[in-house]
């Protein structure tokens, strides 16, 4: 459901709440349906690596310095075991990331990482990433992956530190040079992702555009029906077809999504997060599925990922999704 303001303000999107109340009977709440019988599932997603901390062996000289705004950055050149390099501000220190990676920290905290690992990590090609899994941290990743090798260039902050580190980070990312010293993939990164203009009200969830206000709540109702569908006939009888929507909330952003060889997509993938719960047949118990008071929560969330030019949405798409396969996985079953 697309509804279209021009000259949006932000007392309009206040007052939007009570024109959008009529619509809550369609998005969020209970619905009791039995959504059988259709769609095929979608499909599992790989985990990401894993993050380890131990003594790096690399070294680090002299360099240039990283101009952040107004402000210029003395840097240090950092060169690790397996040939990439990157510029690193003046009194941050390193640390081993696992075999395969360097992390990097300043003295309040923040930190930028880079993970070299085999393969594709999930998705052959590149992107940045704007994510949030607490509400109190923000990661920025910056990912290139091939069939042989994938990079990931991550920096975190506190959110309330963002504004003072994600430009540092971007700037940061873009001197990761690889082994060989000719292929500085995010070199030329300068559209970067941002948290969207989202807000709550009135029971319903809306996106902001420069040109559309966006209401998420009927397109994540029908997406949880056809997760619903594509569940096996064996599980269906443990659940009475009844489900709640609770919340839905922004979870990351994509910008210059690409399969590998070909150009950026232009424009932006905004991911939001339906928290659902399904009502549970009297007296059933599942193997590996929390229930309170009759009300289950399934492994992995239903996502909707919402495409869009900064002006209109031109698609959605939603997917099954664990968090902890990493944003590489998810690129791939958007592409």
């Amino acid at each position: 459901m697309l509804t279209k303001w021009k000259g949006l303000s932000k007392q309009v999107k206040i007052a939007l709440g009570a024109g959008l109340a009529c619509l809550a009977a369609l998005g969020i709440g209970v619905a009791a349906w039995q959504p059988w019988n259709q769609k095929e599932p979608t499909e599992d997603l790989a985990p990401p690596p894993q993050q380890q901390e131990q003594i790096p062996q690399e070294k680090t000289e002299k360099g240039p310095t990283l101009k952040v705004g107004s402000e210029e950055i003395p840097c240090s050149v950092y060169t690790a075991a397996d040939g990439w390099t990157l510029s690193v501000p003046e009194g941050w220190e390193a640390a081993n990331l696992g075999d395969n990676g360097v992390v990097f920290s300043s003295t309040d905290g923040a930190q930028l990482s880079v993970l070299a690992a085999e393969g594709s990590g999930g998705f052959g090609g590149d992107f940045v990433n704007l994510s949030t899994l607490t509400g109190d941290e923000r990661t920025l990743l910056f990912y290139t992956g091939t069939d042989q090798k994938s990079y990931y260039v991550y920096g975190d902050a506190k959110a309330a530190d963002w504004n003072q580190y994600s430009k540092l980070f971007a700037a940061m990312a873009r001197t990761l040079t690889l082994p060989g010293g000719a292929d500085a993939p995010f070199a030329e990164s300068f559209v970067l992702p941002q948290e969207p203009d989202w807000q709550e009200t009135e029971g319903l969830t809306v996106l902001f555009l420069d040109k559309d206000g966006f209401v998420l709540d009927e397109k994540v109702q029908e997406a949880v029906e056809e997760y619903m569908r594509s569940w096996p006939v064996e599980d269906r009888t443990d659940y009475t077809g009844q489900y709640r929507v609770n919340r839905v909330v922004w979870a990351g952003s994509f910008a210059g999504l690409a399969k590998a060889g070909e150009n950026a997509a232009e424009g932006y993938v905004d991911v939001f997060r339906a928290d659902v719960q399904y009502r549970t047949a009297e007296g059933a118990a599942i193997e590996g599925v929390e229930i309170v008071d009759g009300w289950a929560s399934r492994e992995g969330g239903v996502y909707l990922a919402v495409f869009h030019d900064g002006g209109s949405v031109e698609k959605t798409l939603w997917r099954v999704w664990d968090n902890a396969a990493g944003w590489p996985a998810l690129a791939a079953e958007l592409v």
